[in-house]
């Protein structure tokens, strides 16, 4: 699930967001069947990524808030017909307006 073969350099970089509380980050992540869709995981990803660039550590409810933000807006589009920097540049302006919450977490 974390395997990106459009990385040659790197195909589980994503793995570095799981180097801490693994078990419950596995949980969060993989129950839900949103990130089934490579696109939408890899945005999710990504923006964790981002995330994580700024200096904010990613602990077991970090990216809870941008799951929660996939699930609404899965609800209001169809989120399979977007491109994959189609739904990051929505998870990632939604970390920058909520970026309080997710440093709580």
């Amino acid at each position: 699930m974390c395997y990106n073969k459009e990385n040659q350099e790197d195909p589980f970089k994503y793995l570095e967001l799981f180097e801490t509380a693994f078990s419950h980050k596995l949980i969060n992540t993989f129950s839900s069947n949103i990130l089934g869709n490579p696109k939408i995981r890899f945005a999710y990803f990504d923006t964790g990524l981002y995330i994580k660039s700024l200096g904010i550590p990613i602990k077991g409810d970090t990216l809870v808030p941008l799951l929660m933000y996939l699930n609404e807006l899965g609800g209001r589009i169809v989120l399979d017909i977007l491109e994959r920097e189609e739904i990051y540049e929505m998870l990632v302006n939604f970390a920058i307006n909520n970026l309080d919450e997710i440093k709580s977490r």
